[in-house]
């Protein structure tokens, strides 16, 4: 077995209170309604409760979100190595939805960042 499929079955990721979450990746992207390739995100993440004054509930939920879910993938690249986590996210709407998160480990010795978020479950009323 690789170490490629080893890390898909293992449960979240190692350490997910290290993880880098930046604050413009969330403001700037992936709650900005102005942005080109985010505003649909920021319309999911704005109506299930999270919001620019709280960045630190989003940064947790990502932080949570990859510590309780398993591994999707994990691809070697030219950028180091991308882990994508997906499924449930508890929100600040009290619901849980299937989301996601795509990381990055640069090899850099510093942890995963993440790159991007999207939501794989649809909003019902």
């Amino acid at each position: 077995m690789s170490g490629v499929e080893l890390a898909q079955e293992e449960a979240g990721m190692p350490d997910p209170q290290l993880l880098r979450v930046e604050a413009s990746k969330i403001k700037d992207y992936l709650l900005n309604l102005e942005h080109a390739e985010g505003r649909g995100k920021a319309k999911f993440f704005r109506a299930v409760g999270f919001s620019e004054e709280a960045t630190d509930e989003m940064v947790d939920a990502f932080r949570r979100h990859a510590e309780t879910n398993k591994i999707a993938q994990v691809v070697e690249h030219s950028y180091g190595v991308k882990t994508v986590v997906e499924c449930f996210m508890e929100t600040p709407a009290g619901k849980a939805y299937c989301i996601r998160a795509v990381w990055n480990d640069h090899l850099d010795g510093k942890p995963p960042k993440l790159v991007t978020a999207m939501p794989l479950s649809k909003l019902t009323a």
